[in-house]
C-alpha cells in the first residue's frame, strides 16, 4: 500500500498508510459519503482538486477510488495523472468524446468501457496497470485489456483534475482513495468494495418482540460488527 486517503475529517488529505504521503487539498470541501456520514468524503465543485505526491510512473500499479458524480457531461476526472502531451494512468469519465462513459487512459492511448456514467450514484473503481489494464466497478472486471504501453512520462495522481491545460474537473465526491505499488487481484477489488460499502459501517437500534421472558430483555444495539446491550437478554 503506497497511500491511503481516508478523506475524513479532520484529517483531510492524511495518507494513513504509514508511508507519509500526504496529500493537499485544494478548494474542496467535505460532504457526506456514500453511507450518508457527514465529513467522510470530499465534495469537489468543479474547480477542486487533490494534489497527492504518488508517482505514477512506476509499474504495476493499482488505484481504487468511491466516487459519486453531480454531473456525467463533457470530461469528467476522477484519478488522473495526465502530462500534456504524454498521457497518464487515469480513470476519466467522457475522455476525449465527452460521450459519458468510463475511460482508462494509459501510455498513449485509452480505453473506452461502453459503460455509461451514471448521476448521483455512489460507485467504487478499482484500476490496475501492468502487463495488463484492469477495471473493476463495484468489484467486477467490466474491462481487459493487454498493456501496449509507451514511453511513460505522467506526473504525480491527482484526484479530481486533468492537466493544466485541459483540467477536465470533476464535479461530485469522493471518498476512499488508495494506491498499491502491485497488481490487485479479482479477489482484492471485489474485497475492497465489499469492505468499504458494508452497511454494516452504520449502527442500527432494534427491541426485541414481547415473548417468554420478555422483561428481561432489552434494547440493543448492533455497531459495526459488534453487538452493544442495554442489560442481559433472556430467550
Amino acid at each position: 500500500l503506497l497511500a491511503y486517503y481516508p478523506l475524513d475529517s479532520p484529517d483531510g488529505g492524511s495518507d494513513v498508510s504509514g508511508n507519509g504521503n500526504h496529500a493537499t487539498v485544494n478548494g474542496a470541501t467535505f460532504g457526506p459519503d456514500r453511507l450518508g456520514m457527514e465529513g467522510k468524503a470530499y465534495r469537489l465543485d468543479g474547480d477542486d482538486y487533490i494534489q497527492t505526491p504518488v508517482d505514477s510512473n512506476s509499474l504495476p500499479i493499482s488505484f481504487s477510488v468511491w466516487f459519486k458524480p453531480e454531473k456525467i457531461t463533457g470530461e469528467l476526472s476522477i484519478i488522473d495523472s495526465d502530462r500534456g502531451g504524454s498521457y497518464g494512468h487515469s480513470l476519466i469519465i467522457g475522455y476525449f468524446n465527452r460521450d459519458g462513459d468510463y475511460h482508462v487512459q494509459y501510455h498513449d492511448g485509452h480505453i473506452d468501457t461502453g459503460i455509461q456514467a451514471v448521476q448521483d450514484k455512489w460507485l467504487h473503481a478499482t484500476v490496475t496497470f501492468g502487463e495488463k489494464i484492469q477495471l473493476y466497478l463495484d468489484g467486477v472486471l467490466v474491462t481487459e485489456e493487454v498493456y501496449n504501453k509507451r514511453a511513460i512520462n505522467g506526473v504525480n495522481f491527482r484526484i479530481g483534475r486533468h492537466n493544466t491545460g485541459d483540467p477536465q474537473w470533476f464535479t461530485g465526491l469522493v471518498d476512499e482513495v488508495r494506491f498499491y505499488e502491485r497488481i490487485l487481484s479479482a479477489e482484492e477489488a471485489f474485497d475492497l468494495y465489499q469492505l468499504e460499502g458494508s452497511s454494516l459501517q452504520k449502527s442500527s437500534s432494534f427491541t426485541l418482540v414481547p415473548g417468554t421472558g420478555d422483561t428481561d430483555n432489552s434494547a440493543f444495539t448492533i455497531d459495526g460488527d459488534s453487538l452493544k446491550l442495554a442489560a442481559p437478554l433472556d430467550f
